[in-house]
């Protein structure tokens, strides 16, 4: 690297950074700025700068904005957060040989401490939808991603010596230094403007950023913290104290140029609000640039103010970002559209902003005529001045006195607003769903043949997610993927935290499950896979639920019969892998690892397996048998149990109709005597 520096001590720095600085910003400027406005004006439900509905001829008009974009981005905001965030492990991180004990240990603890730093300190959640936002209206969204790290004095401490021993000076008085605490050590990610992101228009569309033979970040700054950066460096990435410069030089770094899309954004029309008028010098806006350059076969970075004056000398990437692997650049671009061999690829917003227009012009031409009908035009006849602010000021009961009414005054009634006006708007809506990939009630109503079927209902909402989830893959493969895979470098290159290591350590279960009790540096470093938690088919819950539970039991009724032919070592087998990647992959999900265990934890000799196997059969028929016999036992207790109950029953059966035979005998006595007492007496004459 001294070699290399010492042949391009003849560069001038300053002059790369501004040449490559205005070859980037020219084009962006021609090219897509005023797209970039466009979009930002459609999506705040504004008409774009140049529209007809800004002029004078259009005050009284009907100049609504109808907010189908605003209401598409919405959606797309949420189908993004439905699928990123649905589960609790935010990513999944897997070794590349699963038979290396070490690599294994080293993705549990890697994944553990990204689902901390994401779910705890980096706003994660608001990083994602605030990229896939700024995607969609941009085309491009840009994020770097570094560690930040800043110390902070906090009294004094003596100065130690070789052999750990205060060091005592010719006054007999203790050395004493600033003793340093650390306020800020985490990992971050940092979102960029798009318009603040320059890169070479010829690089290749696969990968702007490190292609391009130049990458600048544009970064606004406080003046204070300007200074505050020239006075502090960084011991842990070794990133250098910024040159200091005064007051006069720093007022160069205001840049005011077309490129600035702030206010555009946040709906502000008064005075640029980067202006040099404010009224404290330290809270003025500058502009400070990172440019990374490449010089033959190495990549230099270094700071610049604006292309005013240089900040830090160049220095080689991977020698201030650590984290930078095969010559990679801490900065990552993604986009929600691909277009082949075009690194700046049309917005979401771009491709369906003259729908959006058409919508507008045919809802305010329907409600212009819809007002005319109801409160139409009149004339009067000229002379008649004094009829004209009653006649424009009319309200219920009120009275207008005129000379002649059917000649002094004429209303001028438009037809009412027909059938077509609605037709026509519900076509501009089927057609704007259709590129957008929307379903919603407007697409159902207009397809009225189709929606009166149980299968016309999915197949409009199939084509619709099918569009919704192709963009989600878009975004996850070109933005949400390099981020995270970042994020495990940076992990790996900085962490030094012993509390979040400790708490990653304990809920990866490293002593319980590979017996490591201190996490090394070697631990850290093993070579890992990144996967994120997301895939086709995630934007429905239900429908998720029910792919997941599918690629479970088709998994389990493939593999079961294989594990009882051939025991559990069948698992590690290639085959059962890629069965279950299949699977898995047709539910939405890359594979299923993070699901499944295809490690024979029982041991490597499969003869042990199979007497295991032997082993749960018989226990399974011992059970099957015992549960035979109880079943048999439980048949015998009910049959005495019957037997017992008929004969109780014939026993009272038989007790009753004794008892019955005797009342009988005993009503039919006592009706026999009261017979006999009835009946007259007889003489009988005795010979």
């Amino acid at each position: 690297n001294e070699t290399s520096m010492d042949a391009e001590d003849d560069t001038d720095w300053l002059d790369l950074a501004k040449n490559c600085y205005d070859t980037a910003i020219d084009y962006v400027q021609s090219s897509h700025r005023d797209d970039w406005e466009r979009s930002i004006n459609l999506f705040n439900n504004e008409h774009p700068a140049g529209s007809k509905y800004n002029s004078d001829a259009f005050k009284r008009r009907s100049r609504l904005f109808r907010p189908k974009i605003r209401s598409y981005i919405r959606k797309n905001e949420a189908t993004t957060a439905q699928a990123f965030f649905s589960t609790q492990d935010v990513v999944n991180i897997s070794p590349q040989n699963d038979n290396d004990e070490q690599q294994l240990a080293s993705a549990a603890i890697i994944q553990e401490l990204l689902n901390y730093r994401l779910q705890k300190t980096i706003p994660w959640f608001r990083t994602v939808i605030g990229a896939r936002q700024t995607a969609d209206i941009y085309g491009i969204t840009a994020a770097k991603i570094y560690w930040k790290y800043q110390e902070a004095e906090d009294g004094e401490q003596p100065v130690m010596d070789e052999s750990d021993m205060p060091i005592i000076n010719e006054n007999g008085d203790l050395e004493v230094e600033p003793r340093m605490v650390v306020v800020e050590d985490r990992p971050a990610i940092e979102p960029i403007e798009p318009e603040n992101i320059l890169f070479d228009p010829a690089s290749d569309w696969l990968d702007p950023v490190n292609s391009s033979p130049y990458l600048i970040v544009r970064r606004p700054m406080f003046a204070i913290d300007v200074k505050a950066m020239m006075k502090t460096d960084d011991p842990k990435s070794g990133q250098p104290a910024w040159k200091e410069l005064d007051d006069a030089t720093l007022k160069m770094g205001q840049e005011m140029d077309e490129t600035n899309l702030d206010d555009a954004r946040n709906l502000f029309d008064g005075p640029d609000r980067t202006s040099n008028d404010a009224p404290i010098d330290d809270y003025e806006v500058l502009f400070v640039h990172e440019n990374f350059v490449k010089r033959g076969e190495i990549d230099y970075q270094y700071y610049t103010l604006a292309t005013a004056a240089l900040l830090t000398d160049p220095v080689p990437v991977e020698e201030i970002y650590l984290h930078c692997k095969n010559g990679d650049r801490p900065v990552v671009v993604g986009f929600s559209n691909v277009e082949a061999f075009k690194p700046y690829p049309s917005s979401r917003v771009e491709m369906l902003g003259s729908l959006q227009q058409e919508a507008n012009d045919l809802a305010n031409l329907r409600m212009d005529a819809l007002k005319f009908s109801l409160t139409p035009m009149v004339k009067v006849r000229r002379g008649n001045k004094a009829l004209v602010p009653a006649l424009t000021n009319r309200s219920p009961a009120k009275v207008i006195t005129m000379d002649d009414p059917a000649t002094d005054v004429i209303e001028m009634a438009p037809p009412p607003v027909n059938s077509q006006a609605y037709a026509e708007q519900d076509r501009i809506n089927a057609d704007f769903d259709d590129l957008a990939g929307n379903f919603n009630g407007g697409s159902v109503s207009t397809n009225r043949r189709m929606n009166e079927t149980v299968g016309g209902m999915h197949l409009l909402s199939g084509e619709s997610n099918l569009l919704t989830e192709y963009d989600l893959r878009v975004f996850s493969e070109t933005f949400v993927e390099p981020v995270l895979r970042q994020m495990v470098h940076l992990e790996q290159a900085y962490e030094t935290d012993a509390v979040i290591l400790a708490i990653a350590a304990e809920k990866a279960d490293l002593l319980q499950k590979y017996g490591i009790n201190q996490i090394t540096d070697d631990l850290l470093q093993g070579e890992l896979t990144v996967t994120v938690n997301v895939g086709v088919g995630g934007t429905d819950p239900m429908m998720q639920g029910r792919k997941f539970l599918m690629a479970i039991q088709s998994f389990q009724q493939l593999v079961a019969p294989l594990v009882q032919v051939y025991g559990p070592n069948v698992l590690e087998t290639s085959g059962v892998q890629e069965i279950a990647k299949e699977l898995f992959g047709k539910a939405g999900y890359k594979d299923g690892q993070r699901f499944l265990n295809f490690k024979n934890e029982q041991g490597d000799d499969p003869r042990i397996a199979q007497l295991q196997a032997q082993i749960g059969q018989l226990g399974q028929a011992l059970q099957a048998t015992q549960s035979q016999l109880q079943d048999k036992n439980m048949d015998r207790q009910l049959k005495m149990a019957e037997a017992q109950m008929k004969g109780q029953m014939d026993v009272k059966k038989a007790e009753m109709d004794v008892q019955g035979k005797a009342a009988l005998a005993e009503q039919n006595f006592k009706l026999d005597l009261a017979r006999a007492q009835l009946l007259p007496t007889k003489n009988v004459n005795v010979m």
